[in-house]
């Protein structure tokens, strides 16, 4: 036998999915399973048939094999499981129910875990709220008492937009799914005790927005992640070409010193990657060839952001530098930067420590340069040189 497949109506629209099941019917289409996102039919002679919906012992589970020999004593054939309920058909036959009170109470139950599941919801998007809040009590108070507004944008300059909106989103969609469930199966408990249990004639104007908000949130999804896949901040790749270093290096500090690469260990590109002689480990350059003529051995920290979207660049630097704070970075006057660099945080305070940022456009190298070679001036013309690299 042919089979075909729809796209399943929510679970608690009793009425609405009754009345498809029997258009469906009418032009062929038989119930064969119900899925949570699709409906198989399988195709037959076209037909009159009723199909009622009644609330079942235990979620996608079948009816107890006393009541589907009485209901079909009635006229009444089992169908399958239906999420909350057991679906039943019949030619021709009196109605499954005839006491609407003693429906309304079979139905608390399903009424109870739509309501739950409103609420669990609404506590699991609290406890999303909480964590971001208690991640960023704990960043402020271990890295120099960032705000609240720099803390969000250095993480989002870091791990960029699509994760927190896609988390957002989810969040979102749970809680309308669930509110609109707890909602309308109240409605339509309190129809059973009016006596209009069939919302006739409601069927077409709810497929439509069942549809439509699907598709919208499907079209939604998809937009988000096409465009904000664009506003993920690119690390500078780990396999730069000769001529595109967007990194400082010491050579531009120190002719013949040579600082090497450190690659992501997510492999490929990342949004952030420590360049020093050995990915994620030890900050100290262990060569030879970086001790000076004093046999002292300078290393070198940085951190380089390409941001895109909406940030702010100059929040970015100043939470690097509340972030790691060493020092106290100032800003440098407009008189003193190099050609190229929009702004530059600087601390110089300190004989054997250098520690600035400098933004250009939208990139942002924060450094940390210990060494007894390289004044500041120096520092910034070699940030300023790595910044505008094509």
């Amino acid at each position: 036998m042919k089979r075909s497949h729809r796209l399943s109506l929510p679970g608690w629209a009793v009425p609405q999915r009754e009345e498809y099941f029997e258009k469906m019917a009418a032009r062929g289409l038989f119930v064969k399973k119900c899925g949570f996102y699709l409906t198989r039919f399988e195709k037959g002679e076209p037909c009159s048939v009723c199909y009622r919906l009644d609330a079942a012992p235990g979620r996608n589970q079948p009816p107890e094999e006393e009541k589907r020999r009485f209901y079909a004593s009635c006229g009444w054939e089992y169908v399958c499981d239906a999420g909350y309920f057991n679906l039943y058909r019949a030619s021709r036959a009196g109605e499954l129910h005839t006491d609407p009170q003693w429906q309304q109470e079979t139905l608390v139950p399903v009424r109870k875990s739509l309501r739950s599941q409103l609420v669990w919801n609404v506590v699991y998007a609290l406890l999303w709220m909480g964590y971001a809040w208690l991640s960023h009590l704990s960043v402020q108070a271990f890295h120099g008492g960032l705000t609240f507004g720099e803390n969000l944008s250095l993480l989002l300059a870091q791990i960029g937009f699509l994760t927190p909106a896609l988390l957002g989103l989810m969040l979102a969609a749970l809680l309308l799914d669930s509110g609109l469930a707890a909602a309308e199966f109240s409605g339509y408990i309190k129809a059973l005790t009016g006596g209009k249990p069939r919302a006739k004639g409601s069927l077409q104007g709810f497929m439509a927005r069942h549809y439509g908000l699907f598709a919208a949130r499907v079209t939604t999804a998809l937009a988000v992640i096409a465009a904000l896949l664009l506003t993920i901040p690119q690390g500078a790749p780990t396999d730069q070409a000769p001529g595109a270093q967007h990194l400082l290096r010491l050579e531009q500090l120190e002719p013949g010193v040579t600082v090497l690469q450190g690659e992501s260990n997510l492999g490929g590109k990342s949004d952030w990657v420590e360049y020093i002689d050995r990915p994620f480990s030890s900050l100290w350059l262990d060569s030879t060839q970086l001790s000076d003529e004093n046999a002292n051995i300078p290393w070198i920290y940085q951190r380089y952001l390409e941001l895109k979207g909406p940030l702010d660049p100059a929040t970015v630097a100043s939470a690097l530098c509340k972030y790691y704070s060493l020092g106290n970075p100032q800003p440098v006057e407009q008189s003193r930067l190099p050609a190229g660099v929009d702004l530059a945080l600087l601390d110089d305070s300190r004989e054997d420590l250098l520690e600035g940022c400098a933004v250009s456009g939208n990139r942002v190298l924060y450094v940390q340069y210990f060494s007894h070679d390289a004044g500041a001036d120096q520092l910034l013309e070699a940030m300023a040189r790595a910044l505008c690299a094509p």
